[in-house]
């Protein structure tokens, strides 16, 4: 659907037109492609309340089919809202909850939406814990106020959904990816729950094979594949060939595959899973204090981040430094292995730009800290 009230004027004549891109068929699919259009115009009379918005749907978390590739879902949560009233609207207060959760979380957004006009708004949970303890797969989300004042229409502020939990992922596992014949087009990356990028492959050879190792710490993470062509690593009707994306342990039993993403995907693939606690987990109620327990007591941390060239790497809090150290480049090439020698920190230099992941690892720890090397 689109929204067109914004760029028409009353009492005058608008003329409406649809394009798309030029395509030369060259024989092949076994058809004569053709492109078929019906369309609906509908018109509405003057608006019947000065700040009404509404919410038109809740696209993460949900179950339905037109949403299949955003979900499931960890955190933060996207909703579709739209003015319903003839004001513009420059910030709206939001509140959302799963049912069973005890954390309510409360949000206040700012923007501009033109009488008529639609968008997709992102609720930011992280740092809270939207699903711990919760009781049902039930999503909620209601409008508490519009433009520093009341909504003035309430049949249009609350919206209800049932979800799916997501996956629960190894810390560490390896992703294999085998691109088709199409060098370059098709790239990865992974998100935490804030948005900061913590693995990414972006310049890929045509018909090569990656093995990237992905070590993460408990969490919320998203996996997104993208494919400049829209046509993903197999589709019928060109000559690109097939390719794959496979998710698997690190063990080293490598088979079976515990994710496989279907490789006529179009324009984009999506995952989002938790490492370390399966989706409100009790364990979890209370986050962040909830999810610290998940941890023991200690961490690794890297100072001054970024770093010009030396960076100190150091365990803080109830770590012993019995274990080793272990660098890591961005796509998860080993570069340094190290010990403490019985000290509670080291000096690292010598690295090239870029950014690293530190892990130190002992018989009942894991660790890991990311840092940056700017030279």
């Amino acid at each position: 659907d689109h929204e067109m009230g914004a760029y028409l004027i009353p009492g005058s004549t608008a003329s409406l037109n649809v394009d798309w891109q030029d395509y030369n068929y060259q024989g092949g699919a076994g058809f004569d492609p053709q492109y078929i259009i019906e369309a609906s115009l509908f018109q509405y009379d003057d608006w019947n309340f000065e700040n009404d918005l509404a919410i038109a749907d809740v696209i993460s978390p949900s179950m339905k089919d037109r949403a299949a590739e955003l979900n499931p879902i960890c955190n933060n949560p996207q909703v579709v809202v739209t003015n319903s009233g003839s004001e513009f609207i420059t910030s709206a207060k939001f509140r959302f909850w799963v049912e069973g959760s005890p954390d309510v979380i409360n949000y206040k957004w700012t923007g501009l939406l033109r009488p008529g006009q639609s968008e997709t708004i992102e609720l930011p949970s992280y740092d809270r814990w939207l699903f711990g303890g919760k009781t049902k797969n039930v999503f909620h989300v209601e409008i508490r106020g519009v433009n520093n004042g009341e909504d003035e229409y309430d049949q249009n502020n609350h919206f209800k959904t049932l979800f799916a939990d997501t996956e629960v992922f190894p810390a560490d596992f390896v992703l294999a990816f085998d691109n088709n014949f199409a060098a370059n087009e098709t790239r990865y990356v992974i998100k935490d729950d804030r948005g900061d990028v913590l693995y990414s492959r972006n310049q890929v050879a045509a018909n090569a094979n990656h093995y990237d190792t992905i070590r993460l710490d408990t969490g919320c993470y998203t996996l997104n594949i993208i494919d400049s062509d829209c046509d993903g690593l197999n589709f019928f009707a060109n000559n690109d060939g097939s390719g794959k994306i496979w998710l698997h342990p690190a063990d080293g039993s490598f088979f079976p595959p515990f994710h496989q993403f279907t490789p006529g995907f179009g324009c984009e693939a999506n995952v989002a899973f938790t490492v370390g606690y399966e989706l409100g987990a009790e364990e979890t109620k209370g986050y962040p204090e909830g999810m610290r327990r998940l941890y023991d007591g200690g961490d690794l941390v890297a100072y001054p981040n970024p770093a010009n060239d030396q960076i100190t790497l150091a365990l803080v809090g109830d770590l012993d430094a019995s274990g080793g150290l272990s660098i890591y480049n961005q796509t998860g090439q080993l570069v340094r292995q190290l010990g403490f020698n019985g000290g509670q920190s080291m000096v690292v230099s010598g690295l090239s730009a870029g950014h690293y992941f530190a892990q130190y690892r002992s018989e009942n720890h894991v660790k890991t800290v990311k840092f940056v090397i700017l030279r």
